[in-house]
């Protein structure tokens, strides 16, 4: 009896969890986005930002593309934190993507160097300024010209 109420609840959480999967992306098929915001960029262009991500007005909302997008701002290398909320509205849903932008390292000065030329050390530095700051990189660049 244990066994059979045992078997009776597994196959219920397998249809449970069944339903709930499969039951998400109808839900999403309902909505259209009906428009794109980006907030919080500061340097970063709105049209860069706007290249980046896939998901476009006029579409249907599909969270794995969001999440892509997400995917995608981050891989850029330009931000430390990308949200996005959806606000609903009469002619569908709008997206909103909420960025938080690395800092811009703008430029760099070399001092205390007495026997090697700064061209010298310039030409071991890889860096491209304006670049967002990352620290690894700037590790790295430290450690090639020591």
């Amino acid at each position: 009896m244990a066994r059979e109420i045992k078997y009776l609840m597994l196959t219920l959480l397998i249809a449970l969890i069944s339903a709930t999967v499969f039951a998400k992306p109808e839900i999403e098929s309902e909505f259209t986005v009906a428009e794109i915001g980006i907030v919080g960029n500061r340097v970063i262009q709105k049209e860069t930002i706007r290249f980046l991500i896939q998901t476009s007005s006029g579409e249907i909302l599909d969270s794995r593309k969001i999440r892509g997008d997400i995917r995608a701002l981050f891989r850029s290398g330009f931000f430390e934190d990308v949200q996005v909320d959806a606000e609903v509205m009469a002619q569908g849903i709008r997206l909103i993507y909420r960025v938080v932008e690395k800092p811009i390292l703008k430029s760099y000065r070399l001092s205390g160097n007495r026997k090697v030329s700064d061209t010298t050390l310039k030409e071991k530095i890889e860096l491209q300024v304006p670049i967002a700051y990352d620290p690894v990189k700037v590790k790295y660049t430290v450690e090639a010209i020591k």
